[in-house]
C-alpha cells in the first residue's frame, strides 16, 4: 500500500512540475510578444501619426504605459478567476485618465509642449489629473496583498530603499549633467513651473510606475526567480526589453548622438533598477530612482 501511495504521489508531482514549466514557458511567451508589440505599435504611431499629437501620445500610452499597467495586474491575479475581469477594468481605468490628461492638455498641438512653446500655458496643470492612475495598483495591494507582493508592489525598511533610489538617481543624474556641460551636446535650462507640475505627475505616477511594474516586477523578477537565470543575465535582457520603446521613440535620423545618449541612460537606469529590485524584492526603490532621473532630465 505504502508502494502504490509513493508511486501516486510521484506521478501526481511530475504532473505538477510539468505544468508549471508550461505555465512559465507561456508567460515568458507573453511578456517578451507585449514588449515586442509595445516598441512596434509606437514606431507605427510615431511614424504614421501626425495630425495630432494627444492623440499620438494616447495611442503610444495605450500600447505600452498603460497595457503595462493591466498585465501587471492579471500577472499578480494569474491564478485568480476573476484575473480577466480586474485587469480590463485597470486598463480601462489607465485609459480614460490618460485620454482625459491628454486631451484637455495637448488639444490642437502638433508637436510636443516644448515644440509648441506650451511649456508655460496654466492648462498644463490639469496634469494634476494623473495622479488617480496609480489607483488600480493602490487597490491590488489593499485588496490582494500577497498577490501584489509577488510582482513588487511592498516595502520593508521605507527609508533605507526610498534612500538608495533618489541616490542611484543622483548619481546618474550628476553622470548626465557632467557629460551634458562637458560635451555642450545639451543646453540645460529652467522650465516653467506649469511644465514642472505636468512632468513630475507624468514621471512619478506613470511612466515610472508602470515600467518598474512590467519589466522588473514581471520580466526581471520572471528571469530571475522562475527561470533562475543570474542576476546580471535577467538584467540585461530586461532592461534591453524596456530598452526597445526608447530606441524606436529616439529619432536616429534626426539626431543620433542625443539618441545615443537617450539609450545609454535607459539602460543604465534599467540595470540600476534591476539590482534594486533584487536587493530589496520591490519595485519602489527603482520606481523613485527612475522616476527622480525622468524628471531630472526635463531641464535639458
Amino acid at each position: 500500500m505504502a508502494s502504490t501511495l509513493n508511486i501516486q504521489v510521484r506521478a501526481d508531482w511530475n504532473i505538477i512540475e510539468q505544468q508549471a514549466r508550461r505555465d512559465a514557458h507561456r508567460n515568458l511567451i507573453i511578456l517578451v510578444s507585449i514588449a515586442a508589440f509595445s516598441a512596434l505599435a509606437t514606431a507605427f504611431v510615431d511614424h504614421f501619426v501626425w495630425t495630432s499629437e494627444a492623440l499620438r501620445s494616447f495611442l503610444v500610452e495605450a500600447a505600452s504605459l498603460c497595457l503595462y499597467g493591466a498585465v501587471a495586474v492579471w500577472y499578480a491575479l494569474r491564478r485568480k478567476p476573476e484575473r480577466w475581469r480586474v485587469a480590463g477594468t485597470t486598463y480601462a481605468f489607465l485609459l480614460a485618465v490618460m485620454a482625459l490628461v491628454d486631451y484637455l492638455t495637448k488639444r490642437g498641438l502638433h508637436d510636443t509642449f516644448v515644440g509648441s512653446g506650451q511649456v508655460a500655458n496654466p492648462i498644463l496643470y490639469i496634469g494634476l489629473l494623473m495622479a488617480f492612475y496609480p489607483l488600480p495598483f493602490f487597490w491590488l495591494i489593499r485588496r490582494y496583498p500577497a498577490e501584489a507582493r509577488g510582482i513588487g508592489l511592498y516595502l520593508t525598511r521605507p527609508g533605507l530603499w526610498i534612500g538608495a533610489g533618489l541616490l542611484s538617481a543622483a548619481v546618474l543624474s550628476g553622470h548626465f549633467l557632467f557629460t551634458s556641460l562637458i560635451s555642450k551636446a545639451i543646453q540645460l535650462r529652467f522650465q516653467p513651473l506649469p511644465y514642472l507640475v505636468w512632468t513630475a505627475l507624468f514621471e512619478f505616477a506613470v511612466q515610472s510606475l508602470s515600467e518598474e511594474l512590467f519589466f522588473r516586477g514581471l520580466v526581471f523578477n520572471h528571469l530571475l526567480n522562475t527561470r533562475q537565470m543570474s542576476l546580471w543575465l535577467a538584467a540585461i535582457i530586461s532592461s534591453s526589453a524596456n530598452l526597445l520603446i526608447y530606441v524606436v521613440k529616439g529619432g536616429w535620423v534626426e539626431n543620433p548622438i542625443l539618441t545615443l545618449g537617450v539609450i545609454f541612460y535607459a539602460l543604465m537606469m534599467s540595470i540600476l533598477s534591476a539590482i534594486l529590485y533584487r536587493a530589496s524584492g520591490s519595485i519602489i526603490p527603482g520606481w523613485i530612482s527612475n522616476a527622480a532621473f525622468g524628471f531630472f532630465t526635463v531641464f535639458r
